[in-house]
């Protein structure tokens, strides 16, 4: 993109700084959420052949590390990795509620540096994980951290970006996630486990180096601490010092509350009773941000991602194969979210979900011993997931909600999604002996969600905050 106006290029450069810098956390908490399936394995070989024989008998001799009873080697106790993970969602409701809560008393970026601290820990703790203890350790305090940052940085790049960045400012935290877990996946293959480590350490400190220079979102300035707000803004908007006229209409237009008009007169949307009828915009709001946030888990997508039982490739090389398929999308969806639209990337995500479930049972009910249907209707899936329903879920709950609710409604949002996750979890698992029902229930999913985005979903691209909530 070429600009004319030297402001114009600076403010373009500063808010995708900001973004890049703020979402190294993003690839770190990717990796942490990933190193089990991509390091573990190697760590409990390389366990195997720096432990005595009556050590090793200990161990279960298994291939997956979803079969993988994680033992305590002094006290023989198995704990399935399937409670690792709920250990994992567990951190992510803490981290959303309790640091949620921090990054509104103390600000976003106070909050973000601070994630350092834990972030690194969570790494440390892999050096000791031998002991099932610092592994429930580490997938809470990981946890913590991704909880942070999925309600964090969605709503620190929502305010600090101009609408026409938003969208793809916004798929940045999806993109360094997924990128993150390709790393740690891929680093074993090559180098030594502690060196991939090493690495993940190096990425927080240079978040921590870079972003510590870059200050808070100028949305949350204006409202908590009007001092710093002009700073903010002129780094944000490339508004040099003698610039004062454009700098007062960016403030004007900052300090504009959130208005709509209904019946022909202007109404705050921030300071509404409940009883108004505009807080039934908002409640419209939560919902489907709610809806989009709940899309990967109702279409069966995470679940898919998660369990082996969907998972028809091979060994973990093929499950590279799913990670890049992941990858692939997501950077689809940076691509086209500012071209094409949430609205239609989306539509394309859910309906594309379900058509890539129907080629799985269209391959049991045809052909039971073809596994290449199988496969990329699998990988098809994985694809067109990414372009939409696990890239865009924060962006889009973020736009819609009014500023002085969004980041209450995120951390609700996540909340509710996290207690409900045990359940979706456990399904494909319980549907097991009937997998071909379990793809029929989340290819119908798939299918409806696509006809309520459809229906009630506004589209967000290139309209301000105040357009998005008059559109509800």
């Amino acid at each position: 993109m070429v600009f004319i106006n030297v402001g114009l290029s600076k403010c373009y450069w500063n808010q995708y700084f900001a973004a890049i810098s703020v979402n190294l956390l993003s690839v770190s908490v990717g990796a942490s959420f990933g190193w089990i399936r991509g390091l573990f394995p190697h760590m409990l070989s390389h366990y195997r052949s720096n432990k005595s024989d009556a050590d090793v008998d200990k161990i279960d001799d298994v291939d997956n590390i979803d079969d993988v009873g994680y033992n305590d080697y002094d006290d023989n106790i198995d704990v399935g990795v399937e409670f690792v993970n709920l250990y994992l969602a567990l951190g992510v409701l803490i981290g959303a509620i309790v640091f949620g809560w921090l990054a509104e008393k103390f600000g976003r970026r106070r909050c973000l540096l601070l994630m350092v601290i834990p972030a690194m820990l969570s790494w440390l703790l892999i050096i000791f994980i031998y002991d099932w203890r610092y592994l429930w350790l580490e997938r809470i305090i990981a946890g913590s951290v991704g909880g942070c940052c999925f309600v964090v940085i969605p709503v620190y790049i929502t305010e600090m970006a101009e609408d026409r960045f938003r969208g793809i400012l916004g798929t940045f935290m999806p993109l360094g996630f997924t990128i993150g877990m390709s790393i740690i996946h891929l680093i074993p293959l090559v180098i030594s486990n502690w060196l991939a480590v090493g690495i993940m350490i190096v990425i927080d400190v240079a978040f921590l180096t870079t972003f510590i220079f870059i200050p808070d979102s100028p949305e949350y300035l204006q409202r908590y601490n009007k001092k710093e707000v002009e700073k903010s803004l002129r780094y944000f908007r490339g508004i040099s010092p003698s610039e004062d006229a454009q700098y007062q209409a960016e403030l004007a237009k900052l300090s504009t509350p959130c208005e709509t008009v209904e019946n022909g007169v202007q109404r705050d949307e921030n300071n509404l009773p409940v009883t108004n009828v505009s807080n039934q915009k908002v409640f419209k709001a939560f919902i489907i941000g709610f809806g989009v946030i709940m899309a990967k888990f109702l279409s069966g997508y995470y679940v898919m991602h998660n369990l082996s039982i969907f998972i028809n490739l091979g060994d973990h090389h093929g499950y590279i194969i799913v990670i890049f398929a992941q990858l692939l999308g997501t950077f689809s969806a940076t691509l086209l979210v500012e071209r094409v639209g949430r609205k239609p990337l989306l539509l394309t995500s859910t309906a594309g979900v379900g058509v890539g479930l129907v080629l799985i049972i269209i391959k049991y009910r045809l052909n039971p011993s073809n596994n290449w249907i199988f496969s990329y209707g699998y990988l098809l899936s994985m694809y067109l997931g990414a372009i939409g329903i696990t890239t865009l879920d924060f962006v889009i709950s973020t736009e819609i909600m009014p500023p002085k609710k969004r980041s209450l409604a995120l951390r609700v949002q996540i909340a509710l999604s996290i207690l409900i996750y045990p359940i979706f979890y456990k399904l494909p698992v319980a549907m097991e002996e009937l997998l071909i029902q379990a793809e029929f229930l989340y290819a119908n999913f798939s299918m409806l969600l696509a006809i309520l985005f459809a229906l009630y979903l506004p589209e967000t691209k290139g309209k301000s905050i105040a357009e998005i909530q008059a559109s509800l």
